[in-house]
């Protein structure tokens, strides 16, 4: 359901990343950077469901998107975009995933892979908030914002 529906490429069942959906991104050395594997715990379950990165914004959102993340939201604005006569190009996708591939590989250039800073090591203003329901569009919310004090 989801493969027809452009969902769940950060998601897999297969341990073995030369099955997974994101297989062809792994083989790329281009991706070398982000170290895509098959790293068990997904989709809420810590087993049995396996996602390409040991961090990025789905697990904890505090790094960028992964690369098969911005894959799959790449391929969803291009046919938003551009209609059903739009036919995914992997290569296209490669090229305009360049800036992508640099902020991901930035992201992780200073610390070791799989590991959250402790408490006291985290500035309190790069913390992600949680969010925040607000009456209106997101257009009252930037003219009104709310102020979130971030409690230890």
């Amino acid at each position: 359901m989801w493969t027809e529906n452009g969902r769940g490429a950060n998601i897999d069942t297969h341990s073995n990343v030369s099955q997974t959906r994101w297989a062809r991104l792994a083989a790329d050395s281009r991706y070398a950077a982000e170290d895509l594997g098959a790293y068990e715990g997904s989709n809420t379950y810590d087993y049995g469901f396996y996602r390409p990165t040991q961090n990025s914004m789905m697990r904890f959102n505090d790094k960028p998107f992964n690369a098969p993340s911005r894959e799959a939201i790449y391929k969803y604005v291009m046919q938003e975009s551009e209609g059903p006569t739009w036919e995914y190009d992997y290569e296209t996708f490669v090229a305009f995933d360049a800036k992508g591939r640099e902020e991901f590989a930035a992201a992780f250039a200073n610390a070791s892979r799989g590991t959250t800073p402790a408490p006291s090591e985290v500035d309190e203003k790069s913390l992600p908030l949680p969010p925040v329901l607000v009456n209106g569009t997101w257009q009252d919310a930037v003219k009104n914002p709310t102020k979130i004090v971030y409690r230890h």
